[in-house]
């Protein structure tokens, strides 16, 4: 019995561990100018876009991000749309929603 309750015991703490409550909820955001997160009607420039690169526009995500000050990668614009945003960050994890 005490066997099985340790088990118990341990699934249920691997399960709160790899909780995504820590994720935000938001929209990936695509055009000319780069890739952005929209949370709160807040968006912000993906520093490191790679990592959405298999995402469509307006893909509803789940994410975990920082916000950065400065982004290493040149964005340099391939048209000549203005875009303001929020911020900048780096995405950690992602998943579709």
């Amino acid at each position: 019995m005490k066997k099985i309750f340790s088990i118990v015991v341990i699934i249920i703490f691997t399960f709160i561990s790899c909780s995504k409550d820590d994720y935000k909820e938001g929209k990936i955001i695509k055009n000319c100018t780069g890739s952005y997160l929209n949370i709160n009607d807040n968006e912000y420039l993906i520093c490191n876009s790679e990592v959405v690169v298999d995402f469509n526009n307006d893909t509803e995500v789940l994410v975990d991000y920082n916000l950065i000050d400065n982004c290493e990668n040149n964005h340099g614009t391939i048209c000549e749309m203005a875009y303001s945003h929020n911020g900048t960050i780096s995405i950690n994890e992602i998943t579709k929603k």
